[in-house]
């Protein structure tokens, strides 16, 4: 599978927040993605949100409710 932007906004200093959904195998974005973006893999279906300061994907804690 690949991964899907669901939602994509450009914001003012040029990166993009993003919603994006795909499988624990695929490459989550990271060139150019916000902190607070969204992924969630679609075959697990464990959340994660992006930090920009570290360019790395973290598991949104159990009860996270995505805006």
């Amino acid at each position: 599978m690949m991964v899907r932007k669901i939602y994509d906004q450009v914001l003012r200093d040029g990166v993009h927040y993003v919603k994006a959904a795909g499988l624990s195998t695929d490459q989550k974005p990271t060139a150019g993605i916000c902190t607070g973006s969204y992924f969630i893999e679609v075959n697990t279906a464990k959340e994660f949100l992006f930090d920009e300061s570290l360019n790395q994907w973290y598991e949104a804690p159990s009860g996270y409710i995505a805006p």
